[in-house]
């Protein structure tokens, strides 16, 4: 998911949607932004950021206190609306999974639209949250792809393009990525029994 705490706020505020927002567990200056929007983003605040210094950058920032409670009803709700399009095959975060493609799900215009399916269900079933997907041929590049042009991107890595664009991108875009294995699809994310050598849905 797409700056999941910020976008959380902003799905329950919708007052807020399109406004700079930075999350912190401590309302004080002091505090630490653990998240902030894309539009606060723009304006150079980056999650760490201390709020007193958001607020420095971006005058206008609405800064609002973290609700964890709030953020992990929302990752069962979303993965719930996952499920509704592919089982989910690992959870590895509260806003990041990655889903086993099989068969023909492995076909790049399916896989595609499986994609699309899921960011569909994702805003059916939970609302106008951001869901980023990258498909790829392991779960390595497909972290990379649903990390690339965000908010909500779909990207697509063929194993044919290889190495392709990635010299191009830079270390920060691999930032909290997991082993490769497979291929990911991300959307914001089969079962373990699969094989390990099928594409991925990565969310």
């Amino acid at each position: 998911m797409d700056a999941f705490f910020a976008s959380c706020e902003q799905l329950d505020h919708p007052e807020l949607a399109g406004k700079p927002v930075g999350v912190t567990p401590v309302l004080a200056p002091s505090g630490c932004c653990i998240a902030t929007s894309y539009a606060a983003r723009a304006k150079g605040v980056k999650t760490g950021c201390r709020v007193s210094e958001a607020q420095r950058l971006c005058p206008e920032i609405e800064i609002v206190a973290a609700r964890p409670y709030r953020y992990i009803q929302l990752h069962h709700q979303i993965m719930a609306a996952i499920d509704t399009v592919l089982p989910v095959s690992s959870v590895d975060s509260i806003d990041e999974c990655w889903i086993q493609l099989l068969g023909d799900e492995r076909e790049p215009a399916r896989a595609e639209q499986l994609a699309r399916d899921i960011k569909r269900a994702v805003h059916r079933d939970v609302g106008p949250i951001g869901c980023s997907v990258g498909i790829a041929p392991n779960r390595l590049l497909a972290k990379v792809a649903a990390s690339y042009r965000k908010p909500d991107n779909l990207m697509t890595i063929l194993r044919r393009e290889l190495p392709g664009p990635l010299p191009r991108w830079s270390r920060r875009t691999c930032r909290g990525s997991t082993r490769a294995s497979g291929v990911a699809c991300g959307c914001t994310g089969s079962t373990p029994s699969r094989t390990s050598t099928a594409p991925r849905v990565r969310t």
